[in-house]
């Protein structure tokens, strides 16, 4: 009696097991994939929007003296731009080295008053005066810049007077 061959269900079960894991994989490289493009795309999409309101902030430093005996920088900084720019910081720097000021004053009408951030409305204008004493000597040049929340900077050199 010769014995008869089927086929196993084993081979059935593998193929599935094969099939399942294929499908497993597909979806979670998929999933990833989609992920991981919308994480890149809404990063780019953010950075161009940054971009783009920074360009619609324009901060513009109209005016800009240095005394080295009170060691005061005074500045007026406008907003030549469509949105209100929110400065945030000052640089003063010279030919070797740089200064960046968080703090500053801010003239109201009557007097000044210290700030870390003043925001500037589309074509207005604002004082600022930092206290840079025993860095900004008389007879050199320092480019100052302001710095504003969104990224925009405006900058200008000055000399220093006595």
């Amino acid at each position: 009696m010769g014995l008869v061959r089927r086929p196993a269900i084993s081979e059935v079960i593998a193929t599935l097991l094969l099939i399942v894991i294929a499908v497993s994989v597909g979806t979670v490289l998929v999933s990833w994939a989609s992920s991981y493009s919308s994480n890149a795309l809404g990063g780019i999409a953010s950075s161009a929007y940054r971009a783009q309101e920074a360009l619609r902030q324009y901060p513009v430093i109209e005016y800009a003296t240095a005394n080295a005996s009170s060691g005061d920088v005074t500045l007026m900084v406008s907003d030549e731009g469509q949105l209100p720019a929110t400065v945030t910081g000052v640089i003063i720097s010279n030919a070797t080295s740089y200064r960046y000021y968080a703090q500053f004053y801010v003239y109201n009408g009557a007097s000044w008053a210290q700030s870390s951030s003043v925001q500037i409305q589309p074509y207005g204008v604002v004082e600022l005066r930092v206290d840079a004493y025993g860095y900004v000597e008389a007879g050199a040049p320092y480019s100052i810049s302001v710095l504003t929340s969104s990224g925009a900077r405006a900058s200008t050199v000055v000399g220093v007077g006595p």
